[in-house]
């Protein structure tokens, strides 16, 4: 497997720090995310940066149920 982008960690055979975000992903019943619209990417993209700034490498969204949803990279 050859690392690709911005996963220094697997480049250097580590493993991943990642943490549970505090904002949780947009339902799909609120916003249709086959919509592709900016505005859905923003709560991975405040919590990507709040999780870099701890030390992490990536933030864990969770839905309102407390399930796991997605990392974004």
């Amino acid at each position: 497997m050859v690392p690709m982008g911005r996963k220094k960690w697997l480049a250097e055979g580590k493993k991943m720090r990642a943490t549970i975000a505090k904002l949780h992903r947009i339902p799909g019943s609120a916003f249709p995310t086959r919509l592709k619209c900016i505005g859905a990417y923003v709560p991975g993209y405040i919590e990507t940066r709040r999780a870099k700034a701890a030390g992490f490498d990536v933030p864990l969204l969770m839905t309102a149920e407390g399930h796991g949803s997605e990392a974004p990279t």
